[in-house]
């Protein structure tokens, strides 16, 4: 279950999703953006919005991170609920974040398996998912 997310702003036809984290350093603005790849495969990125542009390297450290993250799960359904049928593929950027990934896809994979179908990329392929293993990357595809 989601709890407590921000509030997201829909933009261009619901590929991207903007909102104001807020915290110790103040608001700052967060987008999340998903980009086709090919097909129905699409990357999500998100992070701070930095000159109109995504920054996805920044670290915020608001000490918010949970609700965050809850407010790019909520994104991920709204933006499946626009495009059935799209794979959302997540890729971290570092060894930090992909720790990160892992630990929330293991925390929470009874919760995701009920709504989505899971795969995970490890050494160029993809399997799917388990979460007794750490992944490079993930997939996942909202079931009918």
């Amino acid at each position: 279950m989601i709890e407590n997310p921000y509030q997201l702003l829909p933009l261009r036809n619901q590929t991207r999703y903007m909102f104001e984290s807020t915290g110790p350093k103040g608001a700052v603005l967060k987008l999340i953006l998903f980009t086709q790849i090919e097909g129905d495969l699409w990357n999500l990125g998100f992070g701070d919005l930095k000159k109109g542009e995504l920054d996805a390297s920044i670290i915020t450290n608001n000490h918010d991170v949970r609700r965050v993250l809850n407010t790019v799960a909520r994104a991920v359904y709204l933006f499946t609920d626009a495009y059935p049928g799209s794979v959302v593929r997540i890729s971290p950027l570092d060894g930090k974040r992909a720790k990160l990934y892992n630990l929330i896809f293991q925390r929470r994979h009874s919760e995701i398996i009920e709504q989505f179908d899971v795969f995970g990329w490890l050494g160029g392929e993809r399997f799917t998912y388990n979460p007794d293993y750490f992944f490079d990357a993930f997939e996942i595809h909202r079931k009918s």
